[in-house]
């Protein structure tokens, strides 16, 4: 065996190791990509929410319209009862 050979194997597995470390890194950056790309479905997901919050209060306005409608029709009943009378 020549010696100093053994140390070498010893680096050459230290440097595989930290190869290991870098792709273990490179699998969290992964990760967190995802994570980043999870936040960005849940604002979208909050979107979405926002959206149907603004159509709920505009349907509210529509009902509201409607409210108006019918006051306005009552009123015409009673102008055209008393014309009646």
């Amino acid at each position: 065996m020549i010696p100093g050979s053994q140390e070498m194997t010893s680096a050459r597995d230290t440097m595989a190791s930290g190869d290991e470390a870098m792709t273990s890194a490179r699998d969290t950056m992964a990760s967190g990509d995802e994570a980043m790309i999870s936040a960005r479905d849940t604002m979208a997901s909050d979107d979405e929410a926002m959206t149907s919050a603004r159509d709920t209060m505009v349907f509210g306005d529509e009902a509201m319209t409607s409210e108006h409608e019918a006051i306005g029709f009552r009123q015409w009943e009673m102008v055209f009862v008393d014309q009646k009378i």
